[in-house]
């Protein structure tokens, strides 16, 4: 159900987040911008300030302007 799926899903966050390449920062980006679940975007954008960078800096700037 539904609950599976979001346990799943944070399994797999936190793999991509542990992988942390600009690869990873664009996926997080691209979900914390533009998925339709709440919690998965809160995720995303956790993510990215957890790898940190100057890639996921400038994505968590866009995410909080909207863009």
């Amino acid at each position: 159900g539904a609950r599976d799926r979001r346990e799943q899903a944070a399994t797999l966050f936190f793999a991509i987040a542990d992988i942390g390449s600009d690869r990873a920062v664009d996926f997080f980006a691209e979900v914390a911008k533009s998925d339709r679940e709440p919690d998965y975007r809160r995720q995303a954008a956790y993510y990215l300030g957890i790898i940190g960078g100057e890639r996921a800096r400038v994505a968590l700037e866009e995410i909080l302007r909207g863009r």
